[in-house]
């Protein structure tokens, strides 16, 4: 369960920090970010990649559920995040170019 928890935290940190980027929040909302919003953003990412590592190394012990949460679980989820925005980038892709025709 505290692996569930740690890799949904840092999904949305990582996911937050690139929402923060004027590229993915582009892709993602069609708009550039307001600056208020890209603080926002950084802040809530900040403090939640913070507390993602908390849950697994409880789970497995602090030193081995730190090094296992930053060799495996931050890796395997920034795919997932990756995957999410090029789903994204393509779904956008398909509407301006229905838009287009």
């Amino acid at each position: 369960m505290g692996v569930a928890l740690s890799c949904l935290l840092t999904f949305a940190s990582l996911v937050l920090f690139a929402l923060a980027m004027r590229r993915h929040h582009r892709q993602a909302f069609g708009r550039d970010p307001a600056p208020r919003a890209v603080l926002a953003y950084r802040l809530a990412a900040t403090v939640l990649i913070v507390l993602a590592p908390a849950p697994w190394m409880l789970e497995r012990g602090p030193y081995m559920g730190f090094v296992t949460w930053m060799f495996c679980g931050v890796p395997l989820v920034g795919l997932a995040a990756v995957a999410l925005f090029t789903a994204l980038a393509a779904r956008r892709s398909e509407v301006e170019t229905e838009v287009e025709a």
